[in-house]
């Protein structure tokens, strides 16, 4: 059973979702990085761990090890030393920057950068085989 539903359900259409992270999700080889990544947009929209490891599983076929990392990656709050994570809110559309060792609800809008966030699947970006994939996903819902 595929989670993307309820992910869209919650956090909007895949189709407003940030590029990078579905680049993460479907088109890139896992990395601690894309994890770590990953770990920072789910937390910072309210996505439970066992949901986004359910469905970084599914649509990135992430290992075993990849997905304890993903894990321990989830809650900024554990880390215990100070540092500054970027996600894109989905529920304000900006990003925002957070402080794990003192992390709250309480968020900094980070002013719009250089490199502004690319939304969306873009046809002419992602392959049609990506498009065919969240297709099967969304299909695959009960």
């Amino acid at each position: 059973m595929s989670q993307l539903r309820y992910l869209e359900h919650t956090l909007g259409s895949v189709l407003n979702w940030p590029q990078d992270i579905l680049r993460y999700l479907f088109t890139l080889p896992p990395t601690y990085h894309s994890f770590r990544r990953l770990a920072v947009f789910f937390f910072g929209n309210g996505i439970p761990c066992t949901l986004a490891s359910e469905f970084i599983a599914e649509s990135c076929r992430a290992s075993e090890d990849d997905l304890d990392f993903f894990a321990s990656s989830y809650d900024m709050r554990a880390r215990g030393a100070p540092h500054a994570y970027e996600y894109y809110d989905m529920s304000r559309g900006q990003v925002i920057l957070v402080r794990s060792a003192e992390y709250s609800r309480e968020c900094v809008v980070r002013e719009e950068s250089v490199f502004p966030v690319k939304i969306g699947l873009g046809y002419n970006v992602f392959p049609p085989h990506v498009i065919r994939r969240i297709d099967e996903m969304r299909a695959n819902h009960t």
